[in-house]
């Protein structure tokens, strides 16, 4: 089983894969592996930057670190196989980083990245002077 995706919503992907039996998970994160111990001096004002395990992970879970997704593959509208590529720190396919992953089932955990605004999004929402003037009918 592979999750996609780091973060919180990641790990609760993973804890919960392991309660409910999966044999193995493996984590694919597109950020580059964070460094072990924090540096101070360039943390502040942001979250310090350092590897954090956490305990969905410590439960056996392999994360890899820079990877992209780039498709799957199957039969019969079941999955089999996840297509990635390792990617810099541009999130560019690093030449000769594409590789597979057999998979019984992927999971999306990509968190806070927001939607992606198409046409029909954008139609969608209300303009904003809009939203008053209804408010105000």
């Amino acid at each position: 089983m592979i999750v996609i995706g780091g973060g919180d919503t990641g790990s609760d992907c993973i804890g919960t894969s392991f309660r409910q039996g999966a044999k193995s998970v493996t984590q694919f994160e597109i950020m580059p592996q964070p460094p072990a111990k924090e540096n101070k001096a360039l943390s502040w004002p942001h979250w310090p930057l350092k590897l954090r395990v956490s305990s969905s992970q410590a439960e056996g879970a392999k994360t890899e670190y820079s990877i992209s997704t780039t498709g799957f593959a199957g039969r019969n509208g079941k999955v089999e196989k996840l297509l990635y590529a390792r990617v810099d720190a541009s999130f560019k396919p690093i030449a000769g980083g594409a590789a597979e992953l057999p998979a019984d089932l992927v999971l999306f955990a990509m968190g806070f990245s927001g939607p992606v605004e198409s046409d029909l999004v954008g139609r969608a929402r209300p303009q904003r002077g809009a939203a008053r003037a209804l408010q105000g009918a």
